[in-house]
Formats: C-alpha cells, structure tokens, sequence
C-alpha cells in the first residue's frame, strides 16, 4: 500500500512517514539509520513517499488528503508546494522517468496525475475508475505506461495517448485486495501482492498482461513489493511478518532468502539505489536495513 519509507537517489539518506506529521531523515552509516532531521507540515500522519528521478524532489501524502512537494539537498527538505483535490488519505505516490508527471492514489478511489510546469505540479487528470480504494501506483520504466491496484481487487493498466492516461485493460488479478506492485528494471515483470496470500507475476504477450505465475509460502496478506535496481531479486513484505527475497532468473523464481526480525507487518521496502541494502519497514514500529548478497 504505497510506500512510506524511500531512498534518496544517492543511497545516503532514507526518509521515513511518521504517525506524528513529520517525515523523517536519516542519514545511513554502515547499514545503520540515524535520525539527522524532522520535518512537520503535514496535519496527520504522513503515508506515502516518493523521490523524484533526479533527486532533488521528495513527495510526501498524508491522511491530511495533502500531497506535500519538498526540495531536498544535502539530507535537508524545504516546502515548496501543496497539491490539494484528493478527499480522503493519499496512500501512494510515484514519479514518472522523466519526472514530468506524478500519480497519486488514495482512500476516495481516485487516481490523480499532476503535471510539471514552471509553477510546479499542476492537477491535469483524475482517473475514477477503480471502485474503491487505490492502494499502489507504478510507472513502467518506458515511462508511457501506468500501473494502479485497489481493494476492488483489480490491476489497470493506463497508457499514455495525448498527454492523457486511457486505460488499456482491467485485470481482475487476486481474490481479495490487491495492496502492492512493482515492476522490473527493464519492464518485462510485473508483480502484485495480495490480500489472498500470494504474489503474482505478470508478463506482457502481445499488448496484454498475462499470469506467468504465482508465488506462494504466506501465512497472511502481501502488503509491500520492491525489485532491486538491476531486476535480479523481488523482495516482498507481508503481514505474518516475514521479509522474503524471490531470485529472478528470466522469467522464473526461485526463494533466496527469509528474513525475520519484524514482529508485526511489514508495509514498506525500498533498495537503496546501488542493490547492496534493503530497508523494511514494519507495524511494529521498526526500521531495518538488511544487507543484499549480489554476485
């Protein structure tokens, strides 16, 4: 469901929601997180956040319905802009490549696209088709493609024609909701966690996304997704509190490792941008940085 923690792109800091209205960042020194600053403008505890490609943007929505547009440089934020028109909580947000477009989602079942201008991110279309909540949104690495799950248990797919998002299929793609999806570095995967236990990978045969197959061993719901940068592993979070990472060759996986440590459910990963570390973020209350084995 969206994501509250994220890297900057350099790897060095992490930002982090708080259910005290403030974003936090911290700086990481030898996989250990440190708290360097504290930043409060929103009025309820902050959900989402996403950096922008070149770096320099942090995102941030709330249960405030606001999005916050932050400069960041050096481990610093600064305000710079709100976004106002979703209704209810803002559950996740995402950047498009090249940055000139930014989706948000959230709990009044809208799908929102703002546009970059010289005056900031500016509102250019609300998608409403999902029938309730819209709990992740991923951009394909093409940048012309849109991804958006919900607790309608549906994946849509919107494609960019005109300076518009159209959507160019519905996908009913798990039994109970569909809380998370990531997509691979090169575009060829995309995988979503649900509340029916499982992961599903998706390949794309002729212009439609179709089941490759399943990943199964949850105990309960799949709450968090995130491919490493290179696409080699699938890191996945869920509500029995387990942290597992999928091996990806082609288009097949296989279980490379479990990680236990959370003792409540794990609603966010972020890959620090080079693959070495992996932050996971749970219910309890609980930020860890785990080490990547690459090779």
């Amino acid at each position: 469901m969206g994501n509250s923690i994220a890297f900057s792109r350099d790897g060095r800091h992490l930002a982090s929601g708080s259910s005290e209205h403030h974003i936090r960042i911290h700086e990481i020194i030898d996989r250990s997180v440190q708290l360097c600053g504290r930043y409060g403008d929103h009025a309820d505890q902050v959900r989402s956040l996403c950096f922008s490609h070149g770096g320099d943007v942090l995102a941030s929505g709330s249960l405030d319905t606001g999005i916050r547009i932050w400069d960041f440089a050096n481990g610093n934020l600064k305000p710079v802009q709100v976004l106002e028109g979703h209704t209810d909580t803002v559950f996740c947000l995402a950047f498009s490549p090249d940055d000139e477009y930014l989706a948000s989602g959230g709990l009044d079942n809208t799908l929102r696209l703002w546009r970059r201008t010289n005056d900031g991110y500016m509102p250019v279309q609300v998608l409403s088709e999902h029938s309730s909540w819209v709990n992740d949104v991923v951009f394909h690495p093409n940048g012309q493609i849109l991804f958006s799950c919900g607790s309608d248990n549906v994946i849509r797919v919107w494609e960019l024609d005109e300076n518009r998002f159209v959507e160019r299929q519905a996908i009913k793609a798990h039994s109970a909701w569909v809380n998370a999806l990531a997509v691979s570095a090169d575009g060829t995967i995309l995988a979503s966690g649900g509340s029916d236990s499982c992961v599903r990978i998706w390949h794309e045969v002729n212009g439609i996304w179709r089941e490759k197959t399943t990943l199964r061993g949850y105990a309960e719901g799949v709450f968090s997704l995130a491919f490493d940068p290179q696409g080699r592993y699938l890191a996945t979070g869920s509500k029995d509190h387990w942290v597992k990472i999928w091996e990806r060759v082609d288009e097949d996986f296989s279980l490379e490792n479990t990680l236990s440590g959370h003792t409540q459910c794990v609603f966010s990963l972020a890959f620090e941008p080079h693959g070495q570390m992996l932050a996971t973020e749970s219910s309890d209350r609980q930020i860890k940085i785990w080490p990547v084995r690459q090779g």
